[in-house]
């Protein structure tokens, strides 16, 4: 397979090997397996990161090199919800985190307004990751999704305030600013419970 097969399908071949070994290390419980499907899935990391420098393909999204890196992220992510290790777990599902961030701003950047579509996009992926974590209780989740919230504002000051459209903006800034405000209304009895679990 590894003779005929190349390029996306040789990528999602390799990460589905990497599923496989997991689920047969822990349903037999054999270490070896474990440690094998992380190395394995450590190369496969590093190539989805080399991929995700490359250049994005002609419809965002909707193209073979992002089907297959998002099928990647995927497995990943969803192998690493049955592993018993909390620390393993947390480093698959960051891992799958950051690259989901540079999948969208590679495939969203060579658009007219990539750099305002980007922000877009990662605010209301950081905010949903921020309400799901106030929602579940998982400082984890909470701490992403709000280290997501200042990466946008950082780009917001840094990136699109020089290159952007004034209407982009003025839209992005007014945006952000309301849904913050009403975050922090509404979900202000979870927060505080949040944090005093955390205490």
């Amino acid at each position: 397979l590894f003779l005929v097969l190349k390029g996306h399908w040789l990528f999602l071949l390799l990460a589905a090997e990497a599923v496989v070994l997991h689920l047969a290390g822990n349903r037999f419980k054999y270490n070896s397996l474990k440690y094998a499907a992380h190395t394995l899935f450590g190369i496969v990391a590093l190539w989805l990161f080399i991929r995700l420098e490359d250049q994005a393909g002609e419809l965002p999204f909707f193209n073979p090199k992002a089907l297959s890196d998002l099928g990647v992220m995927a497995m990943a992510a969803i192998v690493s919800l049955r592993f018993t290790s909390a620390r393993a777990r947390n480093v698959y599902l960051f891992a799958a985190h950051i690259a989901l961030l540079m999948l969208t701003y590679r495939e969203l950047a060579v658009l007219e307004h990539g750099l305002a579509f980007i922000s877009l996009a990662w605010g209301v992926y950081a905010i949903g990751i921020l309400i799901a974590g106030l929602q579940m209780r998982n400082t984890l989740v909470r701490q992403a999704g709000l280290g997501t919230l200042l990466l946008v504002v950082a780009k917001l000051f840094l990136m699109d305030l020089a290159t952007v459209d004034a209407i982009w903006r003025i839209l992005l800034f007014l945006g952000f600013g309301g849904i913050l405000l009403l975050l922090s209304y509404f979900f202000r009895p979870l927060w505080k419970s949040a944090e005093a679990e955390t205490l």
